[in-house]
């Protein structure tokens, strides 16, 4: 017989949690939850089998409420996500309350329309206002970037979608791969939320990993001053320019 592993044992605890989700067993979370986390889809079903993965590990810490914009609701690929989840429909007559509760947004099928309202502050839909109203909260919004990446578009388009992308990150959405949506809430490894640092980070000596540059990304910093010698590797230089995080003294500008 196969000796119970701490994989075999979290899979479990992911399980419970759903169920509980399911059941609506009281207006008080399961314990072990950290918050509530709005998810609304917007389309993009090709995005969304990547995306379940992401949002599973979520929902074994945080209570979901998942909402659909109207291109989403008739597909049939986004029915039943709430089952699959453990998580509540979202309250879409009360977007200001879900938000004054909830500890981000997700946007796990970000499409290139919902993108552009967002960037250009075109607060039409359910989607687009729901970004705009978390953003000036102050509330984490994270979505997927699948839909804005321009390598198989004609150049023209592609700046275009490039500038979209840009407007995203300076109003303070973080954009990741569908299947990476959870790190801004779990870490890097689903280790736990990652402290806030504040938008700048200071660096003294040593080196500067691909890792370390994910738990600042994840943290929110824009910003890191290089004092000394820091040596920063391929991969985590090319993680925070992707991610807009400006590097200052060595190895910066």
């Amino acid at each position: 017989m196969r000796a119970f592993s701490e994989e075999d044992l979290r899979r479990v605890v992911e399980e419970v949690l759903r169920e509980l989700g399911r059941r609506g067993t009281g207006t008080e979370p399961p314990r072990g939850v950290r918050g509530k986390l709005l998810v609304f889809f917007t389309g993009a079903p090709g995005l969304l089998e990547g995306a379940m993965s992401s949002l599973r590990r979520l929902s074994s810490c945080f209570e979901l409420a998942v909402g659909r914009s109207r291109a989403a609701s008739s597909m049939a690929e986004f029915e039943g996500l709430e089952g699959k989840l453990g998580a509540r429909p979202l309250d879409l007559e009360d977007l200001y309350g879900e938000l004054s509760s909830a500890e981000g947004l997700v946007l796990p099928t970000l499409t290139q329309n919902t993108a552009a309202k967002v960037a250009f502050g075109m607060r039409d839909c359910p989607g687009s206002e729901l970004a705009a109203c978390a953003l000036l909260m102050g509330k984490r919004v994270v979505a997927s970037r699948e839909s804005l990446e321009a390598a198989s578009v004609g150049s023209p388009y592609g700046r275009l979608l490039s500038e979209i992308s840009g407007r995203l990150t300076e109003l303070g959405v973080l954009l990741l791969p569908a299947s990476r949506l959870d790190e801004p809430f779990l870490g890097p490894m689903g280790e736990g939320l990652p402290p806030s640092r504040g938008e700048e980070e200071v660096l003294e000596g040593g080196l500067l990993t691909e890792e370390m540059a994910k738990g600042l990304v994840s943290s929110g910093v824009r910003r890191v001053l290089l004092k000394g010698r820091v040596l920063v590797t391929p991969l985590a230089m090319d993680l925070l320019r992707e991610h807009r995080v400006e590097l200052v003294g060595v190895g910066g500008r």
